[in-house]
């Protein structure tokens, strides 16, 4: 039964009692978030108030930010269980670095912040996102969200140390995606790196190498003389996961292959990769895992140069599956990630903590499928 409103002489106006009666079932948690509640007709029926009375009544609440309405005949949807500031703080930010030789965000985060688009609207918050290059990323970073006053920021694994320091001190609920740690007390988001290299070795092992290898892929913009940043790039932590899982499996374990970028001119040349140009005789079968799919690509069309046999003296597994038929005379075996998963994912884990700020940071980790092109 509802709960009538008093007339008595000195009480709130209907409106402002009518928003309470819904305000303490919302925090409550008798109306949870995403639950729609009854239409502005409904309300003034079942009260006994006018319609404009229960109009204003659902305006009150949108402008704590604890609904989203639609208008006087359609329902609102509860998007917060705790009041806020005001209608703007149902405001999510997106901010990313871009990469360094251009303004813009790869395909692979393009794919992850489509995944946040579509769940953010699902949830009925609204929904900014900017690319900021190097220059002045701190301070830029900084004016936007306090222009655009949002309760929540979600940030991509290459924004610096200094910039994840200030939103720590801010106390500001954020979540990274595609990093392998939680740092400052921001929770993270990102591929199972883990798991997936440990598959990687067994996969090996069963194919019958007797040596394997793992070439990580060093973009210039991550600042890897920061120890606690060191730690936490994907490469850096694949490449340690990868040593320990090739020594439990009786491995062994070669670091012949270059760590750093391809050197110019030697994109798909043998000596590029220090590969021979015919397989020595006493060559090892090898199993190479990188940790990125382009320069995959690049590593099998250099060993197309050579003797040396695809899948039988040697094999290649790439990670983050591209495009691959479209760039390379034979496709690499390959881990694929559901990035819109990764960004659905990021959300939840941000409203969880908008929703209650106590809560720890979180690791979530997001499950690799092999996509097998007899490479390995």
């Amino acid at each position: 039964m509802a709960r009538q409103l008093t007339r008595e002489a000195g009480a709130a106006p209907k409106y402002q009692q009518l928003a309470g009666i819904l305000r303490e079932q919302i925090l409550n948690g008798d109306f949870p978030v995403g639950f729609k509640l009854p239409t502005v007709v409904e309300l003034a029926n079942s009260h006994k108030v006018s319609q404009l009375t229960a109009f204003r009544s659902m305006r009150l609440l949108s402008e704590e930010g604890l609904v989203s309405t639609n208008g006087r005949r359609k329902g609102t949807i509860v998007v917060r269980s705790r009041p806020n500031a005001g209608l703007d703080r149902t405001t999510i930010g997106c901010l990313l670095r871009s990469h360094s030789s251009r303004n813009e965000v790869d395909n692979f985060g393009l794919d992850i912040i489509q995944g946040i688009r579509d769940e953010i609207s699902r949830h009925h918050f609204r929904f900014i996102y900017h690319c900021l290059d190097e220059t002045d990323y701190e301070q830029r970073m900084l004016d936007l969200v306090e222009a655009n006053a949002i309760c929540g920021i979600i940030l991509d694994g290459k924004t610096p140390l200094s910039v994840l320091r200030r939103i720590s001190q801010a106390n500001l609920p954020a979540v990274m995606f595609n990093r392998i740690e939680s740092s400052l007390q921001i929770s993270a988001v990102s591929p199972d790196y883990a798991r997936t290299v440990e598959r990687t070795v067994a996969l090996f092992r069963e194919h019958g190498y007797e040596r394997v290898a793992f070439w990580p892929t060093m973009p210039d913009e991550v600042e890897l003389n920061e120890e606690e940043y060191a730690r936490s790039a994907p490469a850096i932590e694949m490449h340690r996961v990868f040593a320990a899982s090739a020594s439990s499996a009786g491995l062994e374990m070669t670091e012949f292959f270059p760590k750093s970028s391809i050197p110019s001119g030697l994109e798909e040349e043998p000596e590029g990769y220090n590969l021979p140009r015919r397989k020595p005789a006493n060559w090892k079968p090898t199993g190479i895992m990188v940790s990125g799919d382009r320069l995959a690509i690049y590593l099998i069309n250099a060993i197309g140069k050579t003797n040396l046999r695809l899948g039988k003296d040697i094999g290649v597994t790439g990670c983050f599956d591209l495009e691959c038929n479209k760039q390379a005379a034979v496709p690499p075996s390959t881990w694929s990630v559901d990035r819109l998963a990764i960004g659905r994912a990021t959300v939840q884990e941000l409203l969880a903590r908008i929703e209650n700020p106590s809560n720890p940071p979180a690791r979530v980790k997001i499950s690799m499928d092999f996509v097998d092109r007899e490479t390995a």
